[in-house]
């Protein structure tokens, strides 16, 4: 049974939601957090952050981490969020990962269950291409994403 829906409009609403539904959840100065998130038996660590727009309007941005920066291919890589469900494929910090941008503002904890269930399924499908991945990530060795990576 899911978790009733919580309003997460305040920094310290979603954290307290995470430590409360979510494994290790870490939080680090400058709103910045990591956290393990649980799909399908498997342990997805997520990376998060809040990004204030020049409105004053914040947005809590997860992610997930796909590989090294100079392993994506950078041209099929943006090619491939046109194809994708949700998030975008974007360099983060060395990083290539796929994330997502949700307002704070009127943000649920049924979306951000949402959110998190769709990018953990998406990273599994995106890393299916990747050399080091887990062949067992996928029921079939097919990958429609091994284009992105070098």
């Amino acid at each position: 049974m899911p978790p009733a829906t919580v309003d997460l409009f305040r920094w310290q609403d979603l954290i307290a939601y995470l430590v409360t539904h979510h494994v290790d959840v870490r939080t680090f100065p400058g709103d910045r957090l990591r956290m393990t998130y649980r799909h399908e038996g498997r342990a997805i660590p997520f990376g998060g952050y809040i990004l204030r727009a020049p409105s004053g309007a914040a947005w809590l941005v997860v992610a997930i981490k796909l590989c090294a920066d100079l392993e994506l291919r950078p041209r099929p890589a943006l090619v491939a969020n046109s194809d994708l469900p949700v998030g975008t494929i974007s360099l983060l910090a060395k990083f290539g990962v796929v994330r997502q941008s949700l307002p704070l503002e009127g943000l649920r904890s049924d979306h951000l269950e949402l959110v998190l269930a769709a990018l953990s399924k998406l990273s599994v499908e995106l890393r299916a291409g990747y050399g080091d991945a887990q062949p067992a990530l996928l029921e079939d060795d097919d990958s429609p994403y091994a284009y992105i990576y070098r």
